[in-house]
């Protein structure tokens, strides 16, 4: 009776256990969509406004240099 008990405690924490990883992998599956489309948006961007991106970059890069 007792080692049942056991089976039946180790089984149902391991359900949990396996719905908490299921519900983070969707997690990190949803923020991995959200970091390939803000990927793409940003090559897009960065394609369209090349010129000003680097003149942006160039000056936060010179700002932020020397401290």
């Amino acid at each position: 009776m007792f080692y049942y008990y056991g089976n039946d405690h180790i089984g149902s924490s391991g359900h949990v256990n396996h719905l908490q990883f299921h519900s983070i992998y969707s997690l990190s599956h949803r923020i991995e969509e959200l970091f390939m489309k803000g990927f793409l948006c940003m090559f897009f961007f960065a394609s369209l406004f090349d010129h000003w991106l680097l003149l942006v970059f160039k000056l936060c890069f010179l700002f932020a240099g020397p401290w």
